[in-house]
């Protein structure tokens, strides 16, 4: 039993990795539409980003 919620819990990290490293692509994406001149909301539309998070990039 313990080892199938190691096995879970391994998941749970991966998943959460995998996440986040989205999250830091996309935002790297947003940063450079912003360089281009994009507009906020075009740049929210194709990153999927809040308006809030791309204010902080």
């Amino acid at each position: 039993m313990r080892e199938n919620k190691a096995i879970r819990d391994e998941k749970s990290i991966r998943q959460g990795g995998r996440e986040e490293g989205r999250q830091e692509k996309q935002k790297e994406i947003a940063k450079e539409l912003l360089k281009l001149g994009m507009k906020l909301s075009d740049i929210q539309q194709v990153t999927k980003l809040t308006k809030e998070e791309i204010q902080k990039v």
